[in-house]
């Protein structure tokens, strides 16, 4: 709000001081005793015009503008160039364009000035004039160009959660196309399970011929006792061996029997190896993957 005004070798005042009321001021006097001098040195020390040394008071050679306003001490003083100051902080005018620091206290635009021949403010204006006048005072385009960016905004979330949306079912759809690939983990581990077995049988054959090795062996020595010179002694010594034989002959049989049943199952584990082998290249060869489009290896 405005205070108090001080113009000092402003056009005619050499010295003049006007407080201002806090609802209204009015200002009367006869004519050429510097009514509209008042109003142009605030449009001066407002928008820094006009330009030049015309408004100096005659036989000086320098003015200056003071006005309190919301508790600030604003001034602009002009002799070679215009100073503006705000207390003892000073800033240089350029040109005819204003500190910003100067209009951030002030906030006097066009539209707080009417000269004297201007016709009635708002009263012979049309209802888009006073709308016009109405949106700098309040300054609705703030509100315009909110409405207009938040507009944007929800427009954006829209398509956004639209696309995500999109994607959201196409993952769902991929995954429901990838639920074959459970039933193939299951079958994967059954399958390592046939084949450690088959591994296990694997070893039994191994231990399984490496007895009957052994046993062969044993009956080839027993041959050669009976045939030696010392027939009991070689008989003795043979009827040991042959009874160690015998046992060892018993026991490769059985052996065997197992051999015979353990290769039989490691065919069986073989082929159920190989149908599963077969299921999954089926299975991994028909289609690319649904999640990155390349061909299973």
């Amino acid at each position: 709000m405005l205070k108090k005004l001080i113009l000092k070798n402003f056009q005619i005042h050499k010295h003049l001081k006007v407080e201002f009321d806090p609802k209204i001021t009015t200002i009367v006097g006869v004519t050429n005793v510097g009514k509209t001098s008042i109003i142009r040195a605030l449009r001066w020390l407002s928008h820094n015009r006009p330009s030049g040394r015309s408004f100096i008071r005659r036989g000086q050679d320098s003015c200056s503008v003071i006005l309190y306003v919301d508790g600030e001490r604003v001034s602009m003083a002009k002799g070679k160039v215009p100073i503006y100051s705000i207390g003892t902080k000073k800033f240089k005018a350029v040109g005819t364009k204003v500190p910003g620091q100067i209009q951030n206290i002030l906030k006097l635009e066009d539209i707080n000035y009417q000269h004297q021949l201007d016709p009635l403010f708002w009263i012979v204006d049309s209802p888009s004039q006073i709308s016009q006048h109405l949106n700098e005072i309040i300054d609705l385009s703030s509100i315009d160009k909110g409405q207009k960016y938040l507009a944007s905004e929800i427009r954006q979330s829209k398509t956004l959660v639209s696309v995500l949306g999109e994607r959201v079912q196409s993952a769902k759809a991929k995954i429901k196309e990838l639920n074959w690939t459970r039933k193939a983990s299951s079958e994967l581990r059954y399958i390592e399970g046939i084949s450690e077995r088959a591994n296990e049988l694997a070893r039994k054959i191994a231990c399984a011929e490496s007895a009957i090795a052994d046993s062969i062996k044993y009956r080839r020595s027993a041959k050669v006792a009976s045939d030696g010179h010392s027939a009991t002694s070689a008989a003795i010594l043979a009827g040991g061996r042959m009874a160690e034989s015998a046992k060892r002959l018993s026991r490769a049989e059985e052996l065997l029997k197992q051999v015979s049943l353990i290769r039989r199952a490691k065919c069986q584990a073989s082929q159920n190896l190989k149908d599963a082998e077969a299921e999954i290249h089926n299975l991994t060869t028909k289609k690319p993957c649904p999640v990155c489009g390349k061909m299973f290896s």
